[in-house]
């Protein structure tokens, strides 16, 4: 809620800035996309409490009302969909430099990919909590102007938006990297005994990349943790690495969506294909022993599993 309150006046300053029609047009864009998004994740959070939306209120007013959590989404989608026709009406470029994690991402029109990224994501949120089933056919119209991509792989998993952090002075770094022998992280010991063995007879190299060995076990109300997760750590010291950037969305999290989506929509070819895309490129492991014939528990099984071991330590 504070970063909508910043947001909101932000919003409110626009038209006093001396800007173009364009640049007004693309700053609310930008803001509005953010904006969408927090109210969704508070959505995600609130559950059956319900939560205020409109709080861009005088401080003299009355609260504003609770509404359900599936009202906010919907909410926040249409809020989403308004910032894609305010991209669109943005011109070639924003009035204002980006901070890092947002390179490629940083005009209008390929902020716009960046912002149906996350509509396909909410889409698919309110059609699995609340069971929109139109919401399915749009997460893919969403998905599809999006920037999802199967060429250059494994490369283009990591493509997407970031949270930038850096080591400069007076900047913010990042909050989560320490040290193997600090205690505030442990992995669960399912984590490492879940992972599945690519054809060496090695764990799935997504665990091996986000895991190591503990300097030493540590025991806590009788469970023992053997391994530390590496959180943007550097590679090979594993020292802790203030100026990791923490992925926000990527590609590899767009086609296990992407998998999803077309699963619900009857195209379970395509969405074993994705599944595999992420298994073999990101995993090391062999391509799934789903079929278009498997039970939808099955999927959902394998679905989950590679969110898993794929979004270990993401936003």
């Amino acid at each position: 809620y504070a970063a909508i309150r910043t947001i909101n006046t932000y919003l409110a300053a626009l038209p006093k800035g001396g800007l173009t029609e364009a640049e007004v047009s693309a700053s609310k864009g930008f803001a509005d996309t953010f904006k969408a998004w927090y109210l969704h994740m508070l959505a995600v959070r609130s559950g059956p409490t319900g939560m205020p939306i409109d709080v861009d209120r005088p401080i003299d007013a009355e609260p504003a009302p609770l509404v359900s959590s599936q009202e906010a989404m919907e909410a926040a989608a249409t809020l989403m969909d308004q910032a894609l026709t305010e991209l669109n009406a943005g011109g070639g470029s924003f009035p204002f430099n980006f901070v890092e994690g947002f390179q490629g991402f940083d005009t209008p029109a390929t902020f716009a990919m960046f912002n149906r990224a996350l509509a396909a994501k909410m889409l698919v949120h309110r059609a699995t909590f609340y069971g929109c089933t139109a919401c399915w056919a749009q997460a893919a119209t969403a998905m599809s102007a999006s920037f999802i991509t199967e060429a250059g792989l494994p490369v283009s998993l990591k493509l997407g938006v970031y949270y930038g952090f850096t080591s400069t002075a007076n900047e913010t770094p990042n909050p989560i990297t320490e040290t193997l022998t600090n205690n505030r992280y442990w992995m669960h010991p399912s984590i490492i005994t879940g992972a599945q063995l690519r054809p060496n007879g090695q764990p799935d190299l997504r665990l091996t990349t986000k895991a190591a060995l503990a300097p030493a076990p540590r025991t806590l109300n009788d469970l023992t943790g053997t391994y530390k997760p590496v959180m943007y750590n550097t590679p090979g010291t594993l020292a802790p690495n203030t100026s990791a950037d923490v992925p926000w969305i990527t590609n590899e999290e767009l086609l296990l969506l992407r998998a999803e989506i077309r699963w619900n929509t009857n195209d379970k070819p395509g969405a074993i294909a994705d599944l595999d895309r992420v298994r073999v490129n990101a995993g090391g492991l062999a391509p799934t022993t789903l079929t278009p014939a498997s039970a939808n528990d099955a999927f959902v099984t394998e679905l989950l599993y590679n969110r898993l071991y794929s979004l270990m330590w993401t936003q």
